[in-house]
């Protein structure tokens, strides 16, 4: 590592120094495999990355013009000349990528930093097809036709994806997200084999290619939902990057109704909702479908309703967080937001007010006051809500326990009680509502175990009566032994 650190230093002072190294790797491409992509250890691969960096930026910063360079580059800048070699090489690795994850940190983020130096460098990278690659990468899926490569590629991603050995993608969204970026996407679509340097050098906007829009809005024909957001927040990697990208699809793209429907069908089949309330949460800032954020705010709530055990803090974040959102494409004003979220929660509520974590209970039992009980607003909307919430809770209670023969926890049902009994406030006098709710608790009561203790499984057995205080001897003690030892269809 001294010598690698030795590397960096001279990268970094000297420009002659590095034009050679980099020079180096262009004519060894072998030696990129190696250090990069097959090398064991992650210092030595970032190290390196690092250094290709420095030196890049540093032929940058002194520009040299070797008095025999013939080479006509109308850039008028050598190191976009080198850059280019360098780029070709490491494109040339792309055939290797899926086998070698555990290196992708290093391999795109050299992209990326790459990327980073400016317009002109990125727009290189567009020329060598990254855009286009990493967009296949992220999208790949079993029901699409893929190459022999991509189906490979899915099958590493599934054998990693348990435990702490799932494959980081976050360089790869940063480096798409980059892409992205650079480019306009309201242009027209070029050709896939016409070049975009010159837009770049010359400072125009850069369109993306027809195969680049194909893969950014292209959408299962079942669901209607496009693939490549739903890829990205399926993820669940490296938030702020998809963020921007949903940012960037939905004012730049005519595909809202895709990625709404992406969003959705994450909130019905995922067990992680987390990412898909983020992407839930940009949708409503930025659609730009008049309607978009009341009809999420519907969607979520539908969700919610008719999912046995849903992921609840995230979706109690989302009801949180929508009416907290500093802008709007269309200025909707927060107190429009907060009656739409108001109307849905007797569908919402409920379930998350008889939710199975303590901690998702009482914080929607709190938000349920705030919106409903607990607030200063003499809103003539407000009685008629409060009204149906409270038969909403009867009738959640008796479809989730009676008609189910479910035995309630008695923990469970505290907080979604008292919230039934401060509807009480919203049905004066109303003899349907306390009769169902008496008949509704007779019966809960008779069904209602105490939450079971923690406690040894010997417990009440006849051999605790003969059970010690004093600790046992470990088996290795005891004897001794201290040996070690969908058929959906892809529409492009």
């Amino acid at each position: 590592m001294n010598f690698i650190g030795m590397l960096r230093d001279l990268c970094r002072r000297c420009a002659a120094c590095s034009r050679d190294f980099l020079e180096w790797f262009v004519d060894k491409p072998y030696a990129v495999r190696q250090l990069i992509l097959k090398n064991p250890e992650t210092l030595v691969r970032n190290e390196i990355a690092t250094c290709i960096t420095r030196a890049l930026v540093t032929v940058k910063e002194y520009t040299i013009v070797e008095s025999d360079n013939d080479v006509d580059d109308p850039t008028g800048g050598p190191h976009i000349f080198i850059l280019g070699k360098v780029v070709k090489v490491l494109s040339e690795q792309w055939i290797y990528f899926h086998a070698h994850t555990r290196a992708w940190p290093e391999y795109f983020g050299l992209l990326l930093a790459i990327a980073k130096m400016g317009d002109v460098e990125a727009t290189v990278l567009l020329d060598a097809s990254y855009l286009h690659n990493c967009l296949d990468a992220i999208t790949a899926d079993k029901n699409m036709a893929l190459s022999q490569q991509y189906q490979r590629l899915i099958q590493i991603v599934e054998k990693r994806s348990t435990g702490n050995r799932a494959v980081s993608y976050d360089a790869i969204i940063a480096l798409v997200d980059r892409l992205i970026d650079v480019c306009d996407l309201t242009l027209d679509p070029i050709p896939n084999d016409e070049l975009r340097l010159e837009y770049a050098i010359e400072g125009s906007r850069i369109p993306v290619s027809e195969v680049e829009k194909g893969l950014l809005i292209q959408f299962w024909t079942r669901t209607n939902s496009n693939i490549f957001s739903q890829k990205l927040l399926e993820l669940h990697q490296n938030y702020v990057p998809p963020r921007n990208i949903i940012t960037v699809l939905l004012h730049s793209l005519e595909n809202d109704a895709q990625i709404y429907a992406s969003i959705v069908v994450g909130f019905k089949k995922s067990i992680n909702c987390e990412p898909f309330v983020r992407g839930a949460l940009t949708y409503c800032e930025h659609s730009g479908t008049p309607n978009g954020i009341p009809r999420m705010i519907e969607a979520a709530a539908s969700v919610v309703k008719e999912t046995e055990n849903p992921d609840g803090h995230a979706f109690l974040r989302f009801f949180r967080e929508v009416v907290q959102l500093d802008s709007n494409r269309h200025d909707i004003p927060k107190d429009e937001i907060l009656r739409w979220v108001r109307e849905m929660s007797p569908h919402w509520a409920p379930p998350l007010l008889n939710h199975y974590e303590p901690f998702v209970r009482d914080g929607a039992e709190k938000y349920v006051n705030e919106l409903l009980f607990d607030s200063q607003e003499d809103e003539p909307y407000l009685a008629p809500i409060g009204r149906t919430m409270g038969y909403s809770c009867l009738e959640h209670l008796k479809r989730t326990y009676l008609v189910q023969q479910q035995n309630a926890i008695s923990t469970s049902l505290g907080n979604i009680e008292r919230v039934l009994e401060a509807c009480s406030m919203y049905i004066p006098g109303e003899e349907d509502f306390y009769a169902r709710k008496q008949h509704l608790f007779v019966q809960l009561n008779q069904n209602t175990v105490e939450e079971l203790d923690e406690g040894s499984e010997w417990e009440g057995s006849e051999a605790e009566d003969y059970g010690s205080s004093e600790p046992m001897d470990s088996v290795a003690e005891i004897t001794d032994l201290n040996t070690p030892n969908d058929d959906i269809e892809a529409e492009l």
